[in-house]
């Protein structure tokens, strides 16, 4: 649980920026729990549970991303 304005940083595996770390993770594309990191679908996720903005920090290892996603401040209803 963040408070408003807090942040979160997240590092978990990628879309591959390399044809050979492609095909090392090609096999990973059949399981539930890393097809959707592997079609980089990691910002839209963050989206949908309320962070704004979301943004790599660092791609590392062709295989790694660090996302920063912030939780927005509600300025409505005074929740601080």
């Amino acid at each position: 649980m963040l408070k408003p304005g807090g942040r979160l940083l997240l590092v978990d595996i990628d879309r591959p920026t390399n044809p050979l770390w492609w095909l090392l993770c090609r096999p990973l594309l059949f399981f539930h729990f890393t097809a959707p990191n592997l079609r980089g679908e990691v910002p839209a996720y963050l989206r949908a549970a309320g962070f704004a903005p979301v943004e790599v920090c660092a791609r590392k290892g062709g295989v790694l991303s660090f996302w920063l996603a912030t939780k927005p401040v509600n300025t409505i209803g005074g929740n601080e």
